[in-house]
């Protein structure tokens, strides 16, 4: 009786814990949203890794084009992975029009997108780091509303990541799985012990970056440039961790169509819990 209890009641009950606990948090920081007073505005570095995009790469320079942020105060870095494609072609096409554009190619020596990320802040301007992925699509308002959750001691803002499903019931299912992931980032966010972000939405100063080393440490894994850099610097104990809430953060992106990307996108993530049981992972 004692080993079933250990087997399957216990782990049962912890469930049930969780989801309750998630749940609480989770509300509370609906009821309680910890906006910045608007007027914030602080220079902004949007940093994109881009390899082989080219099917992607216009929808979001069209996205950033219409960004309502002061135009003087963020630029745009893309940064081009050795893309094979006409990636490079397509996005020096927006240059002349789009001032606010930046190219950069990643050095031959270089690869991934830690790599990509890092170059591309070692060429930046802002105070505030706002990365985001090729592939998504971004509100007019975006940047302001994740800068409307900068205040003076936070160092990283999570922001919500969506879906979008052509209305197979495989990719339905990972709109709600995706719902779930973001609401218990958010309510390990609000409960003070931070878990879970997204590299597709996640804001940092630049300074608690460089504080907390970068990605040293876990460069080498081929995720975790958001979860690694995020207990990085919510292990500092110098600043405040914040989630984005308001819908004008949000930022959407297609659900996998096939299984075969599906099962690789997973053991990319897997693979990160694996590096965390290593003792110089990069985590304190």
């Amino acid at each position: 009786m004692s080993w079933l209890v250990l087997i399957f009641i216990l782990p049962f009950f912890y469930y049930c814990f969780y989801n309750f606990r998630t749940a609480f948090y989770f509300r509370r920081m609906l009821a309680h949203p910890q906006k910045n007073i608007p007027g914030t505005q602080p220079y902004v570095s949007v940093i994109v890794a881009a390899r082989s995009e080219s099917v992607h790469i216009a929808s979001l320079i069209n996205c950033q084009m219409l960004q309502d942020y002061p135009p003087e105060k963020w630029e745009l870095i893309i940064v081009n992975d050795h893309s094979e494609d006409d990636t490079l072609q397509i996005v020096d096409a927006y240059v002349t029009d789009f001032k606010n554009l930046k190219i950069l190619s990643l050095p031959e020596s270089k690869t991934g997108k830690k790599a990509a990320i890092e170059f591309g802040i070692a060429k930046s301007k802002g105070e505030i780091i706002l990365c985001t992925d090729a592939d998504c699509l971004q509100s007019p308002n975006w940047i302001s509303s994740m800068m409307g959750y900068f205040r003076e001691n936070t160092g990283v803002v999570s922001g919500p990541v969506k879906l979008k499903s052509t209305g197979s019931i495989f990719e339905n299912m990972q709109v709600l799985e995706f719902m779930g992931l973001v609401a218990t980032g958010a309510a390990a966010i609000e409960s003070g012990k931070p878990t879970l972000a997204n590299g597709a939405n996640f804001a940092y100063r630049k300074s608690a970056f460089t504080e907390a080393g970068g990605f040293g440490g876990n460069a080498n894994i081929p995720s975790g440039d958001d979860e690694f850099l995020l207990h990085k610097i919510a292990a500092s104990g110098k600043y405040a961790i914040a989630f984005a809430s308001d819908k004008n953060s949000i930022v959407t992106s297609q659900a996998l169509s096939s299984l075969r990307d599906f099962q690789s996108q997973r053991i990319r993530w897997v693979s990160k819990s694996f590096v965390m049981l290593l003792p110089d992972h990069g985590v304190p």
